[in-house]
């Protein structure tokens, strides 16, 4: 069995789906299939290479440049071109724009698996997204109607996705997985960090992006008795230094840019709650969550409508979750969990229990594999 897997970026370039793709593909390795992934360099102006990470053919492709979010790579097709005949299945993860043209171009004999991380939103906050969506609109159509299968993370973002609601038959359920080994916590450097920043910890991450809603959880800090640390880059990054500033909040939230991954199972250790403050369904899943729930620590999250979050973190059970864009609401979930250190272990050990039971990456990987055998057959 010839699988091939089209990603829009891949380790180490640090994001949920692509440390997600890692986890999956190191996983398969035990099924009796050969893996191979496509997908872009991380900069502009790049020539494409390949090599093996963990054992894994990883072909990435040269951009010229990024355009709305978008590599612009024409090698990516070229290689696709080539490549796709020898394989049985191509497993796309959406949304990725060359993965579509590239399909459409090559009419590919294969069967065609996608996996739909997430919507792409016609934001009223990124009025970029907002243009350039209907342009987008048909070539996604395309891909649905082509695809043979498609894998969606929960049942609730299948309910309200406008583009798959329709097509119950051709979707399957599976949510993401995560590989627990990869991520360790050292006690030296956790007690560093607690050292470091002193008191309860409220620890959050991602990419600064619009949708993540990081200024409401910087607003909320403000009727916390905690500190914040903040890990991530991204666009956002000098607006949310200057709301710190301006909302006088510089001894009590710290933006401590990426994070290494050997220190990052440490920051999950070292805090007492993980905050994901998002506000727009492009935030489909949160794989974050993930990595909290495997250190035992109960989670605060916004209820996004047809987002899966609130189905990973089950409200009075693994945490809390709170309507989006309310800082007071945030910074109520926050304290309730703080002043209770028995609500915190209780939630956090229910996160550990629902990881193993669910969102362990070999659970995952064997229903995604019998997805690739019921294709075939």
């Amino acid at each position: 069995m010839k699988i091939l897997h089209l990603s829009k970026f891949f380790y180490p370039y640090l994001g949920g789906i692509e440390n997600f793709i890692l986890d999956l593909a190191k996983s398969l390795k035990e099924f009796p299939l050969k893996l191979t992934i496509l997908a872009h360099q991380h900069k502009s102006l790049s020539t494409t290479r390949n090599e093996f990470i963990e054992n894994i053919k990883v072909i990435r492709a040269g951009i010229i440049s990024n355009i709305l979010y978008t590599p612009l790579s024409p090698s990516f097709i070229y290689n696709f071109l080539k490549l796709n005949s020898k394989f049985d299945i191509i497993h796309i993860h959406m949304p990725n724009p060359s993965a579509i043209l590239a399909v459409m171009m090559a009419k590919p004999k294969a069967k065609v698996l996608i996996h739909w991380h997430a919507d792409v939103v016609a934001s009223e906050i990124d009025k970029k997204i907002k243009v350039f969506f209907p342009f987008y609109k048909p070539l996604q159509g395309f891909l649905i109607k082509r695809a043979d299968k498609i894998i969606v993370t929960s049942e609730q973002y299948l309910k309200h996705s406008q583009p798959l609601s329709p097509l119950g038959k051709k979707c399957r359920v599976i949510p993401l997985g995560l590989d627990p080994s990869r991520l360790k916590s050292d006690k030296e450097r956790v007690n560093k960090i607690k050292k470091n920043f002193g008191g309860e910890i409220v620890f959050s991450l991602g990419r600064l992006s619009y949708y993540k809603g990081f200024s409401y959880l910087i607003k909320a800090m403000k009727y916390v008795d905690a500190v914040l640390i903040l890990g991530g880059e991204g666009k956002q990054k000098d607006k949310l230094k200057k709301l710190i500033e301006s909302e006088g909040l510089k001894n009590k939230i710290f933006l401590v840019g990426k994070i290494d991954e050997k220190d990052l199972g440490s920051y999950y250790e070292a805090c007492t709650l993980f905050c994901l403050p998002s506000i727009e369904k492009t935030e489909a899943f949160g794989i974050v969550l993930l990595e909290a729930m495997r250190f035992k620590r109960p989670l605060v999250t916004t209820n996004i409508d047809g987002s899966g979050i609130s189905w990973v973190n089950q409200d009075g059970v693994t945490g809390i979750t709170v309507a989006p864009k309310d800082s007071s609401a945030l910074a109520k979930a926050i304290n309730t969990i703080i002043s209770n250190p028995y609500l915190a272990k209780k939630m956090g050990e229910n996160a550990y229990k629902r990881f193993e039971q669910n969102f362990h990456i070999n659970i995952i990987a064997e229903k995604i594999y019998s997805q690739y055998s019921e294709l075939l057959d």
